[in-house]
């Protein structure tokens, strides 16, 4: 296309060039004959004149020579030629103006056959100039709709690429999360109680299948034994109670049923006692059937980025005020912790902390030491509050992406959960007492996919006293 053009072009600038040229030769022609015509005007009017001096001689010779009747004929004779010199002065000036008018029409006539010549060559110029736009905006056209198969190809190929990739990948992870949980696996034990199926794993977790609804549960005894070494356990009628001493003389009390369910949890220090939480079935149910609450949805007031805290972006100051906020709706009751934990509606009615820059290994529920550091500002908030009130009750949640099975993801997060709060309170010295964990696996994920996602393994901290002590810590720290 492009060679065509250049031939198009080459072969219109030859016919523009024999145009000018021809024009040029009839311009040429046209001053030569108007130079012609100037010179023998201009001859005729020398042989006139000279052929009138001969005559005004030859009469002068006449006159002197003729008789009185001769004279008078001359002098009318020379009447007569005075009469015809003006008449023929009168004859050439007329002459003269309509060969001026003449050369003044040729000229104009001239002018307008080149400003006809030279609009016609513009014409002609801007004609093929769009019949060569024409013709490259075509084959342009053909290159991008050409160009354009092509990348759709390639896009498709690299898409095919990257979902392979993506693919093996989750299918590497899911072989690493076999490896790692496979022994946690071949020790659950699966039994149906009624119309509750109970997965028991070796650490006192149970998983527990209720009416479309799944539970993680796990003994929070056991991270109360890893801070306090005094402990001491009674069993009074069908409750078991754990009391755990600390060295200022502070006693905490963890009373469990027969099921291993937590009841309630005590703080007692200078004779007086607090409850920390109750967690007593209102109705008598069990593990799940009387703990979820079906409120309406939050009427959220706030901007986002202060009702979810994102830790790493944020202030110790923004951090402390979602930490330290009342609840964003007024409560009808104050509820146990297990209407808590199972009860989205109620827990998003209080501002949460995204531990965000905290990473786990896919798979996995242990924190390297490296990543401590990044607890310390929620751990300063935590203890400082606390210090202010004794009796704060915090929940530590954890979540995972939608990779793996939902029994391995709820065991995965409460795995996790677990983990943030033993940093909190071994490395830390948040007390320990005051908090709770719960693992929700993918059932709460901050970015819809199926696919692996960092945003979605997170851990999350949220103030629950509020929750537990219904209306009675509502008005003061209100935000």
């Amino acid at each position: 296309a492009r060679q065509e053009n250049q031939g198009e072009r080459l072969e219109n600038k030859q016919e523009r060039r024999e145009d000018k040229r021809e024009f040029q030769g009839e311009k040429r022609d046209a001053r030569q004959d108007f130079q012609g015509e100037k010179q023998e005007n201009k001859q005729d009017r020398r042989d006139d004149k000279r052929e009138f001096k001969d005559d005004k001689r030859d009469a002068r010779q006449d006159f002197r020579n003729d008789s009185p009747d001769n004279k008078q004929e001359r002098r009318e004779d020379k009447r007569e030629f005075k009469d015809e010199k003006r008449d023929a002065r009168q004859d050439y000036q007329g002459e003269k103006l309509d060969n001026k008018q003449d050369r003044r029409d040729d000229k104009r006539e001239l002018k307008d056959d080149k400003r006809d010549a030279r609009q016609d060559f513009r014409e002609d110029r801007r004609e093929d100039r769009r019949e060569n736009r024409q013709d490259f905006l075509k084959a342009r056209e053909e290159r991008k709709e050409k160009r354009k198969g092509l990348d759709e190809v390639i896009r498709r190929e690299k898409q095919d690429s990257r979902d392979e990739r993506r693919q093996d990948r989750v299918q590497d992870r899911l072989r690493r999360v076999d490896e790692r949980l496979g022994g946690l696996r071949a020790a659950r034990r699966e039994r149906r109680e009624g119309d509750r199926i109970i997965i028991d794993e070796p650490d006192s977790r149970r998983i527990v299948r209720q009416n479309n609804r799944v539970i993680i549960r796990g003994d929070e005894n056991i991270r109360l034994r890893r801070k306090y070494r005094d402990v001491r356990e009674e069993r009074r009628g069908g409750e078991i109670f754990t009391e755990f001493r600390r060295p200022n003389g502070t006693v905490i009390v963890t009373v469990t049923g027969e099921d291993g369910r937590v009841l309630r949890r005590l703080r007692r220090f200078g004779g007086r006692e607090s409850i920390l939480f109750n967690n007593a079935p209102r109705r008598g149910g069990g593990y799940y059937e009387d703990s979820f609450v079906d409120l309406p949805p939050l009427r959220r007031s706030i901007a986002r980025d202060r009702y979810i805290v994102e830790a790493d972006e944020a202030s110790e100051e923004d951090i402390e005020d979602a930490l330290s906020a009342g609840p964003l709706e007024d409560l009808e009751r104050g509820y146990n912790l297990d209407e808590v934990r199972s009860s989205i509606r109620l827990r998003e009615r209080m501002r949460s902390v995204d531990l965000d820059s905290i990473t786990f290994d896919f798979g996995s529920w242990e924190l390297g030491n490296s990543q401590f550091a990044r607890l310390e500002s929620v751990a300063e908030v935590l203890k400082g509050i606390i210090e202010r009130n004794a009796d704060e009750v915090f929940l530590i949640e954890g979540h995972t992406d939608a990779v793996g099975s939902d029994d391995d993801n709820l065991s995965l997060s409460d795995r996790r959960a677990e983990t943030i709060a033993n940093v909190l309170q071994d490395e830390f010295n948040v007390p320990a007492e005051n908090l709770v964990t719960q693992g929700y696996g993918e059932q709460f994920l901050k970015i819809e996919t199926d696919e692996p996602e960092r945003e979605n393994r997170r851990v999350t901290v949220r103030r629950v006293t509020p929750l537990l002590n219904g209306n009675d810590d509502r008005v003061s720290d209100r935000r």
